[in-house]
This record gives C-alpha cells, sequence and structure tokens, in this order.
C-alpha cells in the first residue's frame, strides 16, 4: 500500500478521526422494536434483531430483519421475505433491501428492475424517502442523482447518522476523501458507535495512515465482533502488508459469520494462490483446495482438510473449477507442452478430461456445460472452449499473456494477464455452483 503526501491538516484529521472518540452524544434510546432491532443490527446481534421483529410485516422491519439475515449469508431466506413486501410496496426500505441483495449476487437485471422503481414511484418528501432514494440511484450508478437525494436528505435532516454515512459512501467511492472524512464525522457526532460510520473512517485513513485506520477497525469490531466488511478490511490491510497469517485469520473469521460472504472466499483465494494454493467451493459450500505439490484437499467447516485427490505436481497454482455435472476440474501447467484438464469425480477418481494443451491455468464453465481454459493450443495462446463431453476445441479469445478468466452475468469474460485485467463481451451465460 503506496503512502503519498498529503498535507498535515488532513493527516491529524485522519489520526484524530480514528484514534479518539469522535463526539460525546449517545444514541438516542430505542422507541420500537424496529429501533431497538437497529440497534442490536449495529452491535452484531442477529438473532436478537430475528426475535424482536418476527411478528412484524412492515416494510421497514421486513427490511431490518432480512439484513440480519444477508450479514450471516441467508440469501435465500432474506429474498423470501423481501419479495412480497417489495411487490406490494415498490418504493419501501424492503425494496431498496431487494434491489441491493440482487445487485450484491450478481442478478444485476433483476437488480436494475427493482432499483428504477424505487427511483421511479418515490417522490422524496422526508429525509428517509431521500436516503432510500439516493441508496438505489448509487446501486444504480447514478452518481450525480444519488448526490442530489443525499444532498436534500441531508438538508432536512443534518444530524441523521444513516444520511451521513451513505453521503460519506458516495464520496469515498468517487475519491472525494476529504468529504468522505466530513460525512462520516457528522455522522458519528450523532451516534458515536455506528459501526458502518467508523469503518468509512477506516477506508478513508488506509491509504494516508494506516496506522489509524487499523485502530478504528478494532474499534468497530469492539461493537460489533460480528461485523463481516471489518473483518473484510482487516484482512485486505494484513496482506498489503504481506501478512498472510493474519490476513487469512480475519477472512476466516468472516467466513465464520457469512459462509458465502465471496469478498472473504475471494480473500482466502487470493492468499492461498500467492502460496502455491487454490480454492474451489461446490454447490454445497465445500471448500476444495489445491495444493500444486500434487494434493487436492476437502475443507472441513472448522478448517479440517482431508486428502480428497492427487494429481501431477504444478510448476505453478494449480486452477479449480466446478462443473455442472458436479465434478470438479483442475488443471496445473508442468514443463510439458501436453498437458491435461483434469476430471475429479465426487469419490476422488482422476480422469483426464481434455489432453494436449500447453500451460492450462484458469478454467471456468457455462451454463451449458462448456469448460473454458487459458492455454496453448497448436501454437496459439488465448480462452479456449472445450465441448462438455471433452471431445472438441475452438479457441474463443487470443491473448499470448492471459493467466485467468471468470464469467461475469452479462455475458462478458474477465481475462487477467500478467500485467493487465480485460473485459471482453462473449455472450456466455456462466455456471456458478452456488
Amino acid at each position: 500500500m503506496t503512502t503519498p503526501r498529503v498535507c498535515i491538516v488532513f493527516a491529524l484529521m485522519l489520526l484524530c478521526a480514528a484514534q479518539v472518540p469522535l463526539a460525546q452524544s449517545r444514541p438516542p434510546a430505542a422507541a420500537t422494536p424496529a429501533d431497538a432491532a437497529l440497534k442490536a443490527l449495529n452491535a452484531g446481534q442477529y438473532d436478537e434483531v430475528e426475535r424482536l421483529l418476527r411478528s412484524a410485516t412492515d416494510a421497514r422491519s421486513v427490511a431490518i430483519r432480512a439484513r440480519a439475515d444477508i450479514e450471516r449469508g441467508r440469501y435465500a431466506e432474506a429474498e423470501k421475505t423481501l419479495t412480497p413486501v417489495a411487490s406490494a410496496q415498490p418504493g419501501s426500505d424492503a425494496a431498496l433491501e431487494l434491489g441491493l441483495l440482487q445487485m450484491q449476487l450478481g442478478r444485476r437485471n433483476d437488480a436494475v428492475r427493482t432499483l428504477k422503481l424505487i427511483v421511479a414511484r418515490v417522490d422524496g418528501q422526508t429525509a428517509a424517502e431521500n436516503l432510500r432514494l439516493g441508496l438505489a440511484a448509487r446501486a444504480l450508478g447514478a452518481f450525480q442523482d444519488a448526490n442530489g437525494f443525499f444532498r436534500s436528505a441531508n438538508r432536512l435532516a443534518p444530524t441523521d447518522v444513516a444520511v451521513n454515512t451513505g453521503w460519506g459512501e458516495l464520496f469515498l467511492e468517487k475519491y472525494d476523501r476529504k468529504e468522505a472524512m466530513r460525512s462520516f464525522q457528522d455522522a458519528l457526532k450523532a451516534d458515536e458507535s455506528y459501526v458502518p460510520a467508523i469503518l468509512g473512517v477506516a477506508r478513508v485513513a488506509a491509504e494516508e495512515n494506516p496506522p489509524a485506520a487499523k485502530q478504528a477497525i478494532e474499534r468497530a469490531l469492539k461493537i460489533n465482533p460480528n461485523s463481516v466488511p471489518a473483518h473484510l478490511l482487516a484482512a485486505e490491510m494484513a496482506l498489503d502488508d504481506r501478512k498472510r497469517d493474519d490476513s487469512r485469520d480475519s477472512a476466516e473469521r468472516a467466513l465464520k459469520v457469512n459462509p458465502n460472504s465471496l469478498e472473504a472466499r475471494s480473500l482466502v483465494a487470493a492468499i492461498d494462490g500467492l502460496e502455491g494454493k487454490t480454492t474451489a467451493f461446490d454447490a454445497q459450500g465445500h471448500m476444495f483446495v489445491g495444493d500444486r505439490s500434487g494434493t487436492v484437499y476437502l475443507v472441513s467447516e472448522i478448517g479440517d482438510a482431508t486428502l480428497f485427490a492427487t494429481l501431477e505436481p504444478s510448476m505453478a497454482a494449480y486452477h479449480l473449477a466446478f462443473g455442472p455435472d458436479g465434478a470438479l476440474f483442475v488443471t496445473g501447467p508442468t514443463a510439458s507442452s501436453f498437458d491435461s484438464v483434469y476430471r475429479v469425480a465426487g469419490d476422488g477418481t482422476v480422469t483426464n478430461f481434455f489432453t494436449g494443451l500447453g500451460r492450462p491455468q484458469g478454467l471456468a464453465f457455462d451454463a451449458g456445460g462448456n469448460c473454458y481454459v487459458v492455454a496453448s493450443y497448436r501454437g496459439r495462446r488465448g480462452v479456449f472452449r472445450i465441448s462438455p463431453k471433452g471431445d472438441e476445441i475452438s479457441m474463443v479469445v487470443a491473448g499470448p499473456s492471459l493467466v485467468g478468466l471468470c464469467f461475469d452475468d452479462s455475458g462478458n469474460v474477465i481475462l487477467a494477464s500478467t500485467r493487465e485485467v480485460y473485459r471482453v463481451f462473449v455472450g456466455v451465460k456462466p455456471y456458478w455452483p452456488f
């Protein structure tokens, strides 16, 4: 992580923001079950949120209860809770939470439909309505509109914690760090224990003042030990400091709270890649780790590893992906120019799915069962599509230095080279095991 020169005043502002209480005020006492549930949510007491709002049916309460499920990775339960309320009240908090969840799950088309209904149906008369509009517009990428909505919300409720935090997150996303810090500080003047605002301070400080950022993260975790964003930010900073064990520990703490966190899984995978190991998850959420020395392990929820399959040792990290047939597919480049894509059945039996590739690396599957792999084949380097039976191969994208790939939900393939990342439209519907 680089440390550019910054003005002394701004550096001191960052340091003070993370090291000392930002306000002496205390959050107001909970007036309703929904207010009490918000306090419990901020503290990571997700079971308490469910207890408080179990019988509530209003859109605000439903959204809060769903948020508690989302924080724990219970996405299907949250969607089931939100959908009927969002359908009946398309401009409500429940609709906003549903749209944000759909976006988080990569279902962008569904999310856009849901969020556009909020923007179209709600006329911001109150701070809460303008906040909802601002959050929806931000998720849609309409940053100028979002800024206008947040400004209106702030004018109506200058000390509102959620408004100032949401506005700060918008500023931070647009790289206006000074305004972001100001908004987060305004939020913390009203409620010094509001974890999203504390983490906002940490994100602003992360580049210029890492020690202050780490203190803010510690402060957030004292209030909410179950904060997945706090654990993830701690993991990212530790990885930047090349403290892989600390980074892995923080990422795994996040996974204990939310076993379905893609961000946490990605961090674990990044650490494994740096250590010559790679990971993949099957449809049931079981984690498989490849060690390039020649072993694939099945890792339990408590971290115990058992031997799953044995392969040829690789010169570089293994690349793992599950196919629609439930089998694990593995590549591992060797010194040979006649390498294979391996298929590993559920009982650990290894067969050659396709042979004849040079230095095969990243791989992924489409919904039709075609395997896409970065490799060299007959003198050409790029992305090749292999048919579900492994009997046909064709080039999809040419690229001499490509290493990895994955698909998004818009028909694009995301390609990583040794230096850059590319997005190329190929019209593919991806297969994701979870």
